[in-house]
């Protein structure tokens, strides 16, 4: 690829990328929205043909993991755990693919063993990057609902997670899933995981 073209290409993925800021719409919930998450990530100018040097959230949706070079190396060195998953437990993220091998969703992990998770060689560790929205691991249930509002949708309680989603400018999902297992637990409750997902319609 001469030099223009990848020029090109670099410019569309960082106009991607920064559409991809997340910055969460709060749609239909009850209560006035906190102000609009950034709208900008911090990405390296310098991007190589083998490995994108942005956050693995920013770059891996919509590519497949048989076919992208970036992918298939990534896969390769982190070794993939099945059909429909790669987990990078020392590195703290989880790319989620779908049966033709697409990545619809990427997790990026809290330190479990902080969290007070059961511990195993399993356990993930904290993702080391810049997290999408402005958030970081030292933000609560309660610090991130007063930022950008209680999502569109919630789920958990009764034993299972808390996770709180939103909708995101580009039309993907941003879903914080939370520590907490009961309610009397989630004012204060650490993050878990955060997922970016691709919607149906991405």
């Amino acid at each position: 690829m001469d030099k223009s073209a990848w020029s090109r290409r670099r410019k569309a993925s960082v106009v991607s990328i920064l559409g991809l800021a997340l910055s969460p719409l709060v749609a239909g919930c009850a209560g006035v929205p906190g102000p609009a998450p950034p709208t900008t990530t911090t990405v390296t100018s310098e991007v190589t043909e083998t490995m994108p040097q942005s956050e693995i959230w920013e770059w891996a949706l919509g590519r497949n993991a048989s076919a992208d070079p970036a992918l298939t190396g990534l896969a390769s060195s982190l070794g993939r755990s099945s059909k429909t998953n790669i987990l990078a437990h020392a590195n703290g993220f989880e790319l989620d693919l779908d049966d033709a091998g697409t990545v619809v969703a990427v997790v990026l992990y809290n330190d479990e063993d902080a969290l007070g998770l059961p511990s195993s060689d399993t356990s993930f560790r904290a993702y080391a990057g810049t997290l999408p929205a402005g958030l970081t691991w030292r933000d609560t249930y309660g610090s991130v609902v007063t930022r950008y509002g209680p999502g569109d949708q919630q789920t958990g309680g009764w034993g299972t997670e808390h996770t709180v989603s939103y909708a995101t400018t580009d039309g993907r999902r941003l879903e914080v899933t939370y520590a907490a297992r009961h309610s009397a637990e989630l004012p204060t409750s650490a993050i878990h995981t955060i997922t970016v997902r691709l919607t149906a319609q991405g």
